[in-house]
């Protein structure tokens, strides 16, 4: 709230974003902004929550449980909230794995079903060129990429 309230007071503006863990709201039935997780009024303008439904496991509930859980959850401390569901889509085995095309097409028609996103995100961590960056078309992943292009971030 500290900071939100700091980079308000100089550019009030721009919207000011932060991203939380969609894990909290997946692996919790309540109480989801805990340590590592904070949320609460006059935090962010936009919450991007990170679905990280590419896992060995794939859980097929995942994105509609986090997205479920995160929408009710934030709009019931702040309805003028604007939320983001980002999906995961990279691979570093032994933990994480490129999602198939079936599972991201059909978390991606979930996501366009819910009438208070603004939009769908798609991550990775880092810089372009990096190793944590989105899949390479030329590195195996030209399906997923082609998905990624056609739903692009905001793309409700």
């Amino acid at each position: 709230q500290s900071a939100y309230k700091d980079v308000k007071s100089t550019d009030p503006t721009h919207p000011v974003m932060i991203r939380m863990n969609g894990w909290f709201f997946y692996d919790f039935e309540d109480n989801f902004f805990r340590e590592g997780n904070p949320f609460g009024n006059e935090t962010a303008d936009i919450v991007m929550v990170n679905a990280y439904s590419n896992v060995e496991d794939y859980y097929e509930d995942f994105v509609a449980t986090v997205s479920s859980r995160a929408i009710s959850s934030l709009l019931s401390i702040d309805p003028d909230t604007r939320i983001i569901i980002a999906l995961g889509s990279w691979k570093e085995p032994p933990l994480w794995y490129l999602p198939t095309e079936e599972n991201i097409t059909s978390e991606i028609n979930y996501l366009k079903q819910q009438d208070s996103l603004i939009g769908i995100g798609f991550f990775k961590y880092g810089a372009r060129g990096s190793e944590w960056y989105l899949p390479d078309p030329a590195e195996g992943a030209p399906e997923i990429w082609s998905i990624i292009k056609e739903n692009k971030p905001g793309s409700i």
